[in-house]
């Protein structure tokens, strides 16, 4: 059940997601179809014709009780999510001409004031796409997820949005995500997201070979070589590890070995043999890493199965 609505508090509010205008949506396929505009527009698929976006768009279906969403199914099928690699670590300054010093930054607009907050929870998304394209790589996903508490935010110019309540060990968050991807696309996706970095910096991929091999159920052998070149010089290096994931839910990684044929290149990974030593030592308490509220059941990775990578993970 839901909580009556509440007076906002004096408290700024956090990033929203947009959901158009007053009143809620009163009816599980007005919910769906905000949910479908707000995917649109955050797909960046305006540049898509009606009928080009009716072609590809998300299924989604959803049920209401008042302010409650009992259940939202979405499925991406044939979705492509873009991702575009970060340009520039540093926004540039803008500088005043006549005295060379940085101007201030813009003020930010004033938000509009919350008129109305309504407590809510959506009680159980199911997520799936067979597969969702992202950033160039097919990937099959299958997702459940239940007791996401979120706010109805009402403001002053009759705009609507959803703000997320962080989650608390008193209210966890439980389901699961399954997701695979067929190990010769994997490679190939991750040889065009190098090339676009490399090309930042003005280097070229000359070459690059992955090979990524599952010895149990939660672990892992990767090997990888890459030849990079700018103009008529080259080098290449070849790295091996393993990586693994106890019933803990630590990462561990161990066996790393990075060499080079290239002698300049050979001589300066001597100077990183610390670095390497350190790094074959690495522990990573994944459970740490977590909000309050979320808890691993199973984390695996999985690349024992024919040509497939598959990652699960489950909530408690």
């Amino acid at each position: 059940m839901t909580a009556e609505p509440t007076a906002p508090p004096a408290t700024s509010a956090p990033e929203r997601i947009p959901f158009g205008r007053t009143p809620l949506p009163a009816t599980g396929d007005e919910f769906a179809a905000r949910v479908q505009r707000w995917l649109r527009d955050e797909l960046d698929a305006d540049a898509l014709t009606d009928a080009q976006w009716r072609a590809r768009e998300p299924e989604i279906s959803a049920r209401l009780a008042g302010a409650d969403v009992r259940e939202l199914s979405v499925d991406l099928t044939r979705i492509a999510i873009p991702f575009a690699l970060p340009t520039g670590l540093v926004e540039p300054e803008a500088f005043d001409p006549a005295t060379g010093h940085p101007l201030p930054a813009a003020p930010a607009p004033e938000p509009e004031p919350v008129v109305r907050r309504t407590p809510a929870t959506l009680e159980e998304l199911r997520l799936v796409g067979r597969p969702v394209v992202i950033a160039g790589l097919p990937v099959v996903v299958d997702g459940l997820a239940r007791g996401i508490r979120f706010d109805w935010v009402e403001t002053g110019d009759g705009e609507l949005s959803i703000e997320e309540v962080p989650l608390a060990d008193a209210a966890p968050l439980h389901g699961y995500l399954s997701a695979s991807a067929q190990t010769g696309e994997l490679v190939a996706a991750l040889d065009a997201l190098l090339r676009a970095a490399l090309a930042e910096m003005g280097l070229r991929l000359k070459a690059l070979e992955v090979t990524i091999e599952g010895s149990t159920r939660d672990a892992l052998r990767l090997g990888a070589f890459a030849r990079i070149g700018k103009g008529p010089f080259s080098a290449s290096a070849r790295l091996s590890t393993a990586v693994s994931v106890d019933r803990s839910f630590t990462l561990r990684i161990r066996r790393l070995r990075l060499t080079s044929a290239n002698p300049i290149v050979a001589i300066a990974l001597l100077f990183a043999r610390r670095g390497l030593r350190a790094a074959r030592r690495t522990r990573v308490p994944l459970a740490e890493q977590l909000p309050p509220g979320t808890r691993f059941a199973e984390f695996s990775v999985d690349a024992g199965r024919g040509d497939r990578v598959e990652l699960v993970a489950r909530l408690r």
